[in-house]
């Protein structure tokens, strides 16, 4: 983040959670205002396209780890590999791997297994709503998987090789997609140091509302923009628990959420001009 606030000339920044340090791939970085909006961006899904490699387990479920034990694989099949995919894909119960950011009364599981300590995480929750096989050329298995927040792709590597009986740790992982931000879109940090302008940099810019794009979204009139801004609640002709409003002027005035009154109140007000969106 220290290199993108330099060649954006900007400190009040944010990204989207951070991909493993072996890892490469789509990073969603915010700035300004944007920032407030990075925790809905963690309800998007996310695609990945992950090369698994059979036959080796690890400490950390990579192969950056210590090799626990190795397996021969000649003899899983695609069709095997197809049905163990199958237990995993859905909603299910995933233990995040001990090396990882996710923390302990304070401090990192990673820290605390490189200190020696070593406490296995709780599994938690994960939604993964598709695996695709891309190519499978023993012992390497490459896919593609459509995920939830929370979703550790070493785990799946980890789980698959359980359910293979011959153990499985990931090789390489790429993000392809978050949310509306794809890869075929994304600059690399060298790419944007080198945009040599302001101008350059604010051409790449998303609008602020590309998040939360999906939401009903309505335009109130000046008394109810005021209202908002106030931080009162209103009244909105609106479905659903939450939606986004817009001044007359079309810019995005706050996201609101329903009360218990069915009345619409202000979660966060934003203060943008039309240059700003």
């Amino acid at each position: 983040m220290a290199e993108v606030k330099k060649a954006t000339k900007t400190q009040h920044l944010g990204h989207a959670g951070t991909l493993d340090k072996e890892a490469i791939g789509v990073l969603p970085v915010a700035i300004g205002e944007a920032t407030r909006l990075i925790e809905f961006l963690h309800e998007k899904t996310k695609l990945y396209r992950a090369e698994i490699e059979l036959g080796i387990e690890t400490d950390t479920y990579d192969l950056t780890g210590r090799v626990l034990y190795t397996s021969d694989t000649s003899n899983v099949s695609l069709k095997e590999i197809r049905e163990a995919l199958l237990f995993i894909k859905g909603e299910n119960w995933q233990r995040p791997p001990i090396y990882s950011a996710l923390k302990y009364n304070g401090a990192r599981f990673a820290d605390l297994a490189r200190r020696g300590v070593t406490i296995m995480p709780p599994k938690r929750p994960a939604q993964i709503y598709d695996i695709a096989i891309i190519n499978f050329e023993p012992p390497n298995l490459t896919i593609e998987v459509e995920c939830g927040k929370g979703t550790f792709i070493r785990s799946l590597a980890h789980d698959l090789g359980e359910k293979l009986g011959c153990g499985a740790c990931l090789k390489k992982l790429e993000r392809l997609k978050y949310g509306p931000f794809d890869i075929n879109h994304a600059i690399t940090i060298d790419e944007l140091k080198s945009l040599g302008s302001d101008d350059h940099f604010y051409g790449l810019l998303y609008p602020l509302d590309i998040v939360i794009d999906d939401w009903p979204a309505i335009i109130v009139d000046k008394a109810k923009e005021i209202a908002i801004r106030q931080g009162k609640p209103v009244d909105l002709p609106v479905d659903g628990p939450r939606c986004r409003a817009y001044s007359q002027d079309g810019c995005l005035t706050a996201i609101l959420m329903r009360n218990k009154d069915d009345r619409w109140s202000p979660k966060k007000v934003f203060c943008l001009d039309r240059n700003d969106g």
